[in-house]
């Protein structure tokens, strides 16, 4: 992904996408001057009209011949014909709600090259409907990105019927594959951030995917993801559609936005829910809601109304608890304008995940609910404003009374009268704000914040009283998800402190700190290096090896390892431990919050017996700061348990999955779902290793609990029985495995997704019980 290159947001989308459709068919003349108009108050976004209208001059010739003239041996039933131009259709590999796809050939002696082609139906017999369809054709073939199966042609059958020749993917789907290869949490993360990545690269021209699901997602033999079928639910809309009055959805429910369904403006936020449904399916193993048996009433209602279950929840899995909760419920948020700004934002997210860094999607209740709260009660926020002020102002004089004597009193005069400003300030901004001057208006925070910022320049304050406001407003942008309207508060406020106070006092170096963090948290890996490598070593030489220098470094190492600078960014964590450690203890609480970016450094390098070893240090020291009992405690425990199967110490593994067995029962009980997954990894542990009769006991336990506790038909429960045919089977008692494969496949039909996991492992472990059976038939006297 191109950091350099900013991330368009839905509604900067959506001006290119009405300024392109405006204009693609425009007079010279009237396209310049739209383009002179757009670049006085957007610049940027008038350099990106202009590229991609030049883009569509430069392929004038691209769907001016229609297939129908070149169509060869069509039947007339409308089935598929032996030819389309100069492709043999040679097979049929898939059909969905959309169309038919055939794997074809181009033999024209031109190009010898394997291509898939779509046959959908189009009902583009209205000429106006024809010419988009070949200006939206023309836009899909600039999609040239290694996560895309790029579309090569396109083009009509017949009035009812269109075609769209795409590269040819020898790939299986990603919720397979992801099975299949049995990836663990972090490796299906960096899956789907391949996946944001070419939706991110689609979106900065123009295209929106609409229907992304896991059968639309394939992972080729590299272990590369590749998307497939983009931009056709655009290319086939007409212009008055409305894909949810039809009988035929152009789009999956399971994985669709409210927006979607409700038929509202379809942009890029549509295809960030896609990706948070995509990401909940694979790390869930299930969809975000059950949609299945309702009907098209009910299951808008459904999407539009209920909220899914945290994915920890949905899961039972603890891993997920924390930034991956909060990562998939940002993206699957109901209203677009409160999802993630773009698909490179919800990756950017992913990677900080990973990299155990913190991450922008925070829980969804506090900036929301603040908002709500000050609509519903807006002058009790006032008083409680102008208190927090009014506190906040004697606070900054309290903390006057460490400086020297001789000092104190005017320095404490200078800031009171400072203090005083700021707070006559922001009164005078809230009262701006009275039912009075609101002219009926629901006034929201983010309002008052633009008002505040947009006088601040004329106020009559004291530099430094400005350069509090500044920096109090920057803040509070970034806590409501804003970056991008707090940086220049927080530059100004930064340049004015070092100008006024000098580059090397304290108070300048904590603003110039506070600077590179909304860069950090926009992703912008330069920037933010420019400006904390000099803050990182002014913090040095004025405050020595102290936290505040710690931050900085730590900061530091954050941006290298967002650059992909995993090595020197590790190097960075490693100096802060060393310095950390000695400041404050090598089991502090601090150490080790700092040892965990370490190990997850030594992990993203693949340097796993530093990273095992690291894990264990971080369980220690949690057991010994937090008791043996606390939650972060047994998750360290786990973290531990997970690397040492990872490096093959099995017995040290079991060891450690037996221990947090035997405290998950003390804290959580027999019949918890996490002592019952625990239960059911040691036994997948002991059949893995070739030890079913160990196996026996924790599998069976964990199958009688989550039935008591969960009924039959949850999926971990089928995935108990799953576990225990396979425990049978390597038992040799065959008879017993049928019965309950057969069970564990009638359940997962009947209760969950076509296209889950549970129901493909219920499959797999049938066919191994019947094939088990013949066997041993034939092998009878």
């Amino acid at each position: 992904m191109d950091e350099r290159r900013p991330s368009n947001s839905p509604n900067d989308w959506q001006v290119l996408s009405d300024a392109f459709d405006e204009l693609a068919e425009a007079a010279p003349a009237v396209r310049q001057a739209r383009l002179d108009e757009l670049k006085q108050t957007r610049p940027e976004l008038a350099l990106e009209l202009d590229s991609l209208l030049h883009s569509l001059d430069s392929q004038p010739d691209f769907l001016q011949r229609p297939a129908l003239d070149w169509t060869e041996h069509e039947s007339g039933d409308g089935s598929a014909p032996e030819r389309i131009g100069p492709y043999v259709l040679l097979e049929r590999v898939g059909q969905g709600g959309m169309g038919r796809v055939y794997r074809a050939r181009r033999d024209d002696g031109a190009l010898e090259q394997e291509v898939a082609i779509k046959i959908v139906q189009a009902g583009v017999d209205d000429p106006h409907h024809i010419e988009r369809f070949a200006r939206e054709a023309r836009l899909l073939s600039r999609l040239d990105h290694p996560g895309i199966a790029r579309p090569l042609d396109a083009g009509l059958l017949d009035k009812d019927r269109a075609y769209l020749v795409m590269e040819f993917v020898d790939g299986v789907p990603i919720d397979r594959y992801c099975r299949e290869q049995a990836l663990d949490k972090n490796e299906i993360i960096e899956l789907l951030i391949q996946v944001c990545e070419a939706v991110q690269f689609a979106h900065r021209n123009l295209i929106v995917h609409r229907d992304i699901k896991p059968a639309n997602v394939l992972v080729d033999r590299q272990g590369r993801a590749r998307l497939l079928d983009f931009g056709i639910a655009r290319l086939l809309e007409s212009d008055d559609a409305d894909l949810t009055r039809t009988g035929q959805l152009a789009l999956t429910p399971r994985y669709a936005s409210p927006e979607q369904l409700t038929g509202e403006a379809i942009t890029t936020a549509s295809d960030v829910h896609a990706l948070g449904a995509l990401a909940y399916q694979l790390l869930c193993g299930r969809p975000p809601l059950d949609l299945d048996g309702l009907s098209l009433p009910a299951l808008i209602d459904r999407v539009t109304r209920e909220q899914p279950a945290k994915a920890s929840e949905a899961a039972a899995d603890t891993r997920l608890a924390g930034d991956l909760d909060a990562i998939l419920a940002m993206a699957l948020r109901k209203e677009p304008g409160r999802r993630y700004a773009s698909a490179g934002a919800l990756a950017d997210d992913l990677q900080r995940h990973l990299r155990g860094e913190p991450v922008q999607a925070h829980p969804d209740e506090l900036g929301y609910r603040l908002g709500k709260f000050f609509r519903r009660h807006r002058g009790g926020v006032i008083a409680g404003l102008l208190t927090a002020v009014a506190l906040i102002g004697l606070a900054s004089i309290a903390s006057l009374q460490a400086l020297r004597a001789d000092q104190a009193r005017s320095l404490a005069v200078q800031e009171a009268d400072r203090a005083n400003q700021v707070l006559a300030y922001f009164q005078q901004m809230l009262a701006s704000v009275r039912p009075a001057t609101a002219q009926g208006e629901d006034v929201r925070v983010r309002d008052l914040l633009d008002r505040t910022a947009s006088t601040l320049a004329e106020a009559d304050l004291d530099p430094l009283a400005r350069a509090s406001v500044q920096e109090t407003v920057a803040s509070t942008y970034l806590a409501l998800g804003l970056p991008q309207a707090g940086l220049p508060l927080a530059e100004a406020a930064s340049a004015t402190l070092e100008s006024t106070l000098g580059a090397d006092d304290p108070r300048s170096l904590s603003a110039r700190h506070a600077e590179a963090r909304f860069h950090l948290y926009q992703a912008h890996w330069d920037e933010a290096i420019a400006i904390l490598e000099p803050t990182f070593e002014r913090r040095r030489a004025v405050l020595g090896d102290h936290m505040d220098t710690m931050s900085s470094l730590h900061n530091l190492a954050m941006a290298y390892a967002g650059r992909g600078e995993v090595e020197r960014a590790l190097e960075m964590d490693l100096i802060q431990l060393a310095i950390v450690e000695r400041l404050s203890g090598p089991d502090s609480a601090e150490a080790l919050t700092t040892l965990s970016s370490v190990a997850h450094g030594y992990f993203s390098l693949g340097r796993m017996d530093e990273a095992r070893d690291t894990f264990g240090r971080i369980h220690a020291g949690q057991r010994e700061l937090l008791g043996e009992r606390h939650p972060t405690t047994l998750s360290a425990l786990h973290n531990y348990a997970t690397l040492l199967r990872r490096t093959g110490e099995i017995d040290q593994a079991e060891s450690r999955y037996l221990e947090l067995i035997a405290l998950r029962r003390e804290v959580l009980g027999d019949r918890h779902a996490q002592t019952l997954n625990s239960l059911n990894n040691l036994g997948e542990l002991y059949l893995h290793t070739d030890r079913p009769d160990r196996a026996a006991p924790f599998i069976e336990e964990a199958l009688a609990g989550r039935m008591a506790a969960m009924g039959e038909a949850h999926p971990d429960s089928i995935d108990s029985l799953v576990a225990n045919a396979k425990l049978r089977l390597a038992q040799g008692r065959i008879d017993e495995a049928l019965p309950l494969a057969q069970r564990a496949h009638e359940l997962a039909e009947a209760h969950l997704p076509a296209d889950g996991e549970h129901l493909d492992k219920a499959r797999k472990v049938l066919a191994e019980a019947r094939e088990a059976l013949r066997l041993d038939d034939a092998l009878q006297p």
